[in-house]
């Protein structure tokens, strides 16, 4: 980790400082380099018209278009850590070729396990491929990257620009040039930011909330008895459908739903009328034109804080939330860190959960991919 490969100068387009996010994943790389804390994988299968060497082309391409893609990071020796953003990078490309092998699958398995286990390295390449050939019209294509580059959002970007860029290049088209906002208008934008009504906001919003005490693997004896893991549940389509028109007929969102259920089950697990969890928002504020479209790490970890009143109704609960999160999302300019400062125990943390709620529309936004693959199935190896 952090090697400090020789950058040449002329090869640097700009030299940024770490948002508040970036530098908390940046600790607990530190903290625990060979950890799985925000190291990313995805894998997807390609079937049809697959070209590898067009895949790699592709995506060199759109690193061009996106500065994050070619940024690496420094801090070794520095009061503090810059992200370089590089004018040329080769996106790290490996090509497996498993087309003559009894058990492709298990092989290609193997792989992104490895992959896996070789983390990426930030100081040098945060981002990487690995092309796998199952047959003549079947590939794996394993993506491996660190959380500090971009969030999930940025994440749909990416495969929709590589997408088309794939597709221009097996059709023979040429390439239109995206025109993007650059990363360090955003960060720029964050720096010059006045904080301090979105702060009165917040505690306003926190005001009268005493933390309580959760129950925690505190010893060594209890962590044993805790397993982490990931534990899938699917609801059928039917129940979606149910749940889509109840939150449309009563106003609210199936985000605050589930919020909502969270808090409540916190409520009865406590034994406590007042809660407060962490939730993850965008962090892409509308102010910035053209946010949308930039690939980068935005998203925050904030404040939930769900309390219910002595005969209340659960839909009356619901619909509260609902408004705090329209207040949430229009005061996302502050960091976690401010708030528990300014929230009067700047020692404590008052989040004892967090639930993150993703949703990226990612068949909306490669229609292109159709023309060229006969599928594009993303999934992931459970281990």
């Amino acid at each position: 980790m952090d090697r400090n490969i020789k950058i040449m100068s002329e090869n640097v387009e700009d030299i940024l400082p770490l948002t508040p996010m970036q530098k908390s994943m940046l600790f607990m790389l530190l903290l625990n380099p060979s950890g799985e804390f925000y190291f990313e994988q995805q894998r997807y299968r390609l079937t049809g018209c697959v070209r590898p060497e067009l895949v790699e082309k592709a995506w060199n391409i759109v690193a061009n278009n996106n500065e994050i893609l070619r940024t690496v990071f420094r801090w070794k020796g520095l009061e503090n850590p810059v992200q370089i953003l590089l004018k040329e990078k080769k996106i790290p490309v490996k090509h497996f070729d498993l087309s003559q092998e009894k058990d492709c699958i298990k092989l290609s398995d193997n792989i992104e396990l490895e992959e896996w286990r070789n983390k990426v390295d930030i100081s040098t390449s945060p981002f990487r491929v690995a092309i796998c050939k199952l047959s003549e019209e079947e590939y794996h294509m394993i993506l491996s990257t660190h959380h500090i580059i971009l969030d999930g959002w940025s994440n749909a970007i990416l495969l929709k620009e590589f997408y088309e860029v794939y597709n221009c290049f097996h059709n023979g088209r040429g390439l239109i040039k995206k025109t993007k906002i650059k990363y360090k208008e955003y960060i720029r934008w964050m720096v010059k930011q006045d904080k301090s009504k979105a702060i009165d906001k917040w505690r306003e919003y926190l005001k009268g909330y005493v933390p309580f005490k959760s129950v925690s693997p505190s010893n060594v004896t209890l962590q044993e008895n805790y397993k982490t893991g990931i534990y899938p549940y699917r609801f059928n389509k039917d129940f979606i459908g149910e749940l889509k028109s109840f939150t449309k007929k009563q106003g609210i969102t199936l985000a605050a739903l589930f919020y909502s259920i969270w808090g409540i089950l916190q409520m009865q697990t406590y034994g406590v009328e007042d809660v407060v969890f962490g939730i993850t928002v965008s962090g892409r504020d509308p102010e910035i034109i053209g946010i949308d479209d930039l690939v980068g790490m935005f998203i925050k970890t904030l404040p939930m804080r769900i309390r219910a009143e002595k005969g209340e109704k659960i839909i009356n609960l619901v619909k509260q939330v609902s408004l705090d999160l329209v207040t949430i999302e229009g005061n996302q300019i502050v960091e976690l860190s401010d708030i528990l400062h300014y929230q009067g125990s700047p020692g404590e943390n008052i989040l004892n959960t967090a639930v993150v709620i993703q949703n990226y529309p990612l068949e909306k936004n490669y229609p292109a991919a159709m023309m060229v693959f006969s599928s594009l199935i993303w999934f992931h190896l459970d281990m």
